[in-house]
């Protein structure tokens, strides 16, 4: 019982530190999740992230902002019509 407290205790501190390194230079907060993605699609995705010299993070959230913003703009410009 004792060990599993002591336990707990530093899993929550090693989350907390973690939360705290996973702060950027401009304050932008940043979890960690887990994602099924095609085997091939993420070799890939490697491959290119090192040919980019970019971390598979940055690659990750730049295709997402992407998709955002194409599906935004395409949304906006339907209700213009």
């Amino acid at each position: 019982m004792i060990w599993a407290r002591a336990r707990n205790k530093t899993l929550l501190t090693m989350a907390k530190i973690a939360a705290e390194v996973l702060q950027t230079d401009e304050d932008k907060k940043q979890f960690v999740t887990s994602l099924r993605v095609d085997s091939n699609l993420w070799k890939e995705a490697k491959v290119q992230a090192i040919r980019h010299d970019i971390t598979l993070t940055e690659l990750v959230e730049e295709a997402i902002n992407l998709w955002m913003r194409e599906k935004t703009t395409g949304n906006e410009m339907t209700k213009q019509k």
